[in-house]
């Protein structure tokens, strides 16, 4: 794992873009700074009225039905995250948890 411990602030956008309550996102970017924060201790709604939500991979997973995370070994591609007979593939397992949940939203399956 290269390290990415969560959501882009672009992936972050997409994601509410798409209907995902921030109430389930447990970082977030400060908007000040842009550095990443645990979620705050206060009322997420005010918080984020300014700052970023961000999920990281245990809540994006958290999100999601039955699944399968792996490293592919076989030819070194990164991380496989599979759902019935969709597969998504990226270095980044948290990259690869975003695509799912876009394509779980997508197809209702969320």
């Amino acid at each position: 794992m290269k390290g990415k411990i969560c959501t882009s602030i672009e992936q972050s956008r997409k994601l509410i873009e798409l209907g995902i309550d921030v109430n389930t996102a447990d970082m977030y970017y400060d908007c000040n700074s842009y550095g990443i924060q645990g979620k705050p201790e206060v009322a997420i709604g005010t918080v984020w009225s300014k700052d970023i939500p961000a999920w990281s991979l245990t809540a994006l997973m958290g999100l999601m039905p039955k699944f399968s995370l792996e490293k592919d070994i076989s030819n070194n591609a990164g991380y496989q995250l599979w759902y019935n007979y969709n597969t998504v593939c990226y270095d980044e397992p948290v990259d690869a948890a975003f695509e799912m949940i876009c394509w779980l939203k997508k197809y209702d399956k969320l």
